[in-house]
């Protein structure tokens, strides 16, 4: 059967996507550069995908149409593998050619550049990409394993479509923009582990004096805590403005829509507070949440806003008190959620001590500015700020003398811009 009746069970698109992720495994694998995979001779030896950057992706397809075509001397097409004789010459020059044949035709073509490292490739290297090469080979010769794996593709890449679709309605749900309130400078992020993710906030402005502030966290990840996590904060902006911002009975009634939706196995914490800049007093609700601080303007003490009630979602009957603390210009609220205390054990005295810092090496910083710094100390503390254990969501209040607009761009930009802002 030649290549041609072979693709005829599976798309043009199935397998430049088999094709790719082989490729990107093999060059992740072997630390290269770039790698760049290349149709068959019968189908014009054009780019099908690249990884890293190759700096002349045309002169590189241009050598890999030279060496296939018999014009260089002591090149044997009938190997898997082919390494051209002047790949040491330039960056951009394949090191080695791979050839993924199917029933005997070449269907692809893999140029790998140079090692991250610098290292020629090894022996070892070479039967690697062999061995794989000599599977995946077989793969694409049997026309049932492909159709299955076509429906695999096709299947994830319908669920990677409808995250990314959940993803962005999710962002809908964080504030894009919010109006300056007089004596208030407020900022809030939230970095997702996956997808999409459990954490939440918001802020709801007051009229001119007053801001409403929610922080929380649903137990769990993924999907299940996305959906509770936009249950729970929907209710919240339904609720506020019924009870006359009574905190104890908005958290009272989060806490009964939490306890019948959610699984046996869930649970949500948070911290919602109303800060009244013409009187300076801040009353707030914490259920469960850890970890809010309110730090002096003279940033040298932290103190801690415990607990007022259980988490939310655990019974009925629980009792979520209302407390009021004083927020005086240049105090500074800050609350945060576990992926943050937890990316490298960053809880207790030693988030407080992070906070302070920060305090003192940003003033007179914005609030966005203390988030960021919270959030890059964690992640350097943790070695590895591209693996998060968790979400990471941040909330900064601080009392200002001065009118301050208030931007929180949370959502990407193109959301943004389609909202009007």
């Amino acid at each position: 059967m030649s290549n041609r009746n072979t693709l005829t069970l599976v798309s043009v698109e199935i397998k430049a996507s088999m094709v790719a992720q082989f490729t990107s495994d093999i060059a992740e694998r072997l630390d290269c550069k770039w790698a760049v995979a290349i149709d068959g001779p019968e189908f014009g030896l054009a780019p099908l995908y690249t990884f890293g950057r190759n700096s002349n992706l045309q002169a590189c397809v241009a050598e890999t149409k030279i060496v296939l075509s018999d014009q260089v001397a002591g090149i044997d097409l009938g190997e898997a593998l082919i390494i051209p004789h002047d790949s040491l010459s330039d960056d951009w020059m394949p090191k080695i050619l791979c050839l993924l044949r199917a029933n005997s035709e070449i269907m692809a073509v893999l140029a790998f550049g140079p090692r991250n490292t610098a290292q020629d490739y090894t022996d070892a290297d070479l039967d690697l990409i062999r061995a794989h090469v000599t599977h995946f080979s077989f793969l694409l010769s049997d026309e049932r394993l492909v159709a299955k794996i076509g429906l695999e593709i096709a299947r994830s890449r319908r669920t990677r479509h409808e995250l990314e679709s959940a993803r962005d309605v999710q962002q809908r749900f964080f504030p894009c923009k919010l109006p300056g309130i007089h004596g208030l400078d407020y900022y809030g992020e939230s970095q997702p582990v996956g997808e999409v993710g459990g954490d939440f906030f918001d802020f709801i402005s007051i009229g001119n004096s007053s801001l409403l502030l929610s922080i929380g966290d649903v137990s769990g990840k993924g999907v299940p805590s996305a959906l509770i996590m936009a249950a729970l904060q929907g209710s919240f902006r339904a609720l506020e403005s019924h009870l006359d911002f009574e905190l104890g009975k908005l958290m009272h009634n989060l806490n009964r829509m939490v306890w019948q939706l959610a699984p046996d196995n869930f649970f949500a914490s948070m911290f919602c507070a109303r800060v009244d800049v013409a009187t300076g007093e801040m009353h707030y609700v914490n259920a469960g949440h850890d970890r809010a601080v309110l730090l002096t303007a003279d940033r040298r003490r932290a103190v801690t806003l415990n607990s007022t009630g259980p988490v939310l979602g655990l019974s009925t009957r629980a009792v979520f008190d209302r407390r009021t603390i004083r927020l005086d210009p240049g105090d500074t609220l800050v609350a945060v959620t576990d992926g943050i205390t937890e990316a490298a054990d960053l809880g207790g005295a030693a988030f407080d001590r992070a906070v302070l810092d920060g305090m003192r090496d940003l003033a007179p910083g914005s609030a966005r500015d203390l988030a960021e710094y919270i959030i890059q100390a964690a992640q350097r503390c943790s070695g590895d700020s591209k693996a998060l254990p968790d979400d990471q969501t941040i909330v900064v209040v601080r009392r200002t003398d001065d009118m301050v607009e208030a931007l929180v761009p949370t959502r990407p930009r193109t959301l943004a811009h389609a909202a009007g802002f």
